[in-house]
């Protein structure tokens, strides 16, 4: 139990029958200088949040007002994940990404102010779409084979499938060896590789340039299995629950943040292990960041704590008002490092770690006054039982013998 709770400044929640996972969330900057929150239920609504941060006359946040809801719209499928990243061709700006089971929806924000007094008006415009063969699971966006001003996207099916998609066109497909689950999937920009877990529980790394050249060799892998060797693996042993990549600008490299059920370790972009920490507690989720060369990891703990850690050390930890399946560090307007926590039932927060200590106070423990006159006649009841007891087994003891 922590001494310190987590202040949340802003929250709202969604519809009854919404659910979310730890794809549902993302924070991201959509062509502007500060982060949107943006959410995707299973039910098929999209919802873009601008958090307000202005301070009321008493000194307090304003908290949600409905004009913080930049855009909700209603799919007709349910929404697995959502990203972001340079998706359209010739074109610089950022879109969202939407990937519903059986296809790929990319979306432009656009914004226009407004003239009066009602403010402005936004509004999502689908610029292309992919059908999918398989069934998705997940997907990944970046500059795949280091390419400039551009972002590709690789989405990852139930059954191993890996799908590569180069803006509007679609390049490739590659099966992944050894596969059992679909797992966490990231991208490291720095080896140009993607980073995930095999069914045998370990951290395997595969280069994009390999991938591309096994997928131009064998075809169509959808009814052919392809040998594909690894760029490196590491054998971390037990399931995996998240997979994040951190830059680190000033050193120049890449760090790898392996959420366990039972431990949290950092790789290299090499697979090297670079420092491990075991947990006595489940976790739920994590967001990983770098200040200056320090590596810090946000852990939530079934037990409603949120662990922040500076490398190894434990240097703070509070106490949440619920759980949340994910948790994102955004810069909104105003507030830099806000926490966004999100629910499996749809309650999203912005937090910040607060230093009052909680209101709660332990109750004193009452002590009855002990009465030493009763308490000597029941001792003295209770010896009179054990004599008479040892006597009888005296008795029963001469009888037999």
């Amino acid at each position: 139990m922590s001494l310190f709770k987590i202040r949340q400044f802003w929250s709202t929640t969604s519809e009854d029958d919404e659910y979310f996972d730890h794809n549902s969330l993302l924070v991201a900057k959509i062509n502007s200088d500060f982060d949107y929150v943006v959410t995707g239920s299973q039910s098929g609504v999209l919802r873009i949040f601008c958090p307000n941060c202005e301070v009321s006359e008493n000194g307090t946040y304003a908290g949600f007002n409905p004009n913080d809801v930049i855009v909700e719209k209603i799919l007709d499928h349910p929404i697995l994940q959502v990203g972001s990243g340079r998706l359209v061709s010739g074109n610089s700006a950022t879109q969202l990404a939407v990937l519903h089971p059986k296809e790929l929806l990319v979306f432009s924000l656009i914004l226009k102010p407004g003239k009066t007094q009602h403010g402005n008006q936004s509004y999502l415009q689908l610029v292309y779409e992919h059908k999918l063969r398989k069934s998705s699971a997940n997907f990944v966006i970046g500059p795949f084979g280091e390419s400039q001003n551009r972002d590709f996207v690789c989405v990852q099916s139930l059954d191993g499938i890996l799908s590569f998609f180069e803006q509007e066109s679609q390049i490739s497909y590659v099966a992944l060896p050894d596969f059992l689950l679909p797992g966490p999937l990231c991208y490291v920009i720095k080896t140009d590789s993607f980073v995930t877990v095999s069914s045998s529980w370990e951290i395997v790394s595969y280069r994009y340039k390999t991938l591309a050249e096994v997928a131009e060799e064998s075809g169509d892998p959808i009814h052919l299995k392809q040998k594909i060797s690894t760029e490196w693996a590491y054998n971390f042993g037990e399931s995996v629950i998240d997979l994040q990549v951190i830059s680190d600008v000033i050193n120049k490299e890449a760090w790898i943040v392996v959420l366990g059920e039972k431990n949290l370790l950092c790789l290299s972009e090499n697979g090297r292990l670079k420092c491990m920490k075991k947990l006595d507690y489940s976790p739920i989720c994590m967001e990983t960041y770098v200040i200056d060369t320090n590596l810090f990891t946000l852990v939530t703990a079934e037990t409603n704590m949120l662990l922040v850690y500076e490398n190894t050390m434990l240097k703070w930890s509070a106490h949440l008002d619920f759980l949340p399946t994910a948790i994102h560090r955004a810069f909104l307007k105003g507030i830099r490092g806000t926490l966004v926590l999100l629910s499996d039932e749809g309650r999203l927060e912005c937090c910040y770690l607060g230093t009052e200590p909680s209101f709660f106070v332990a109750p004193p423990v009452s002590v009855p006054e002990i009465d030493f006159e009763k308490a000597e006649h029941e001792l003295l009841a209770l010896e009179t039982v054990i004599s008479k007891s040892n006597n009888n087994g005296m008795k029963k003891h001469s009888y037999y013998t």
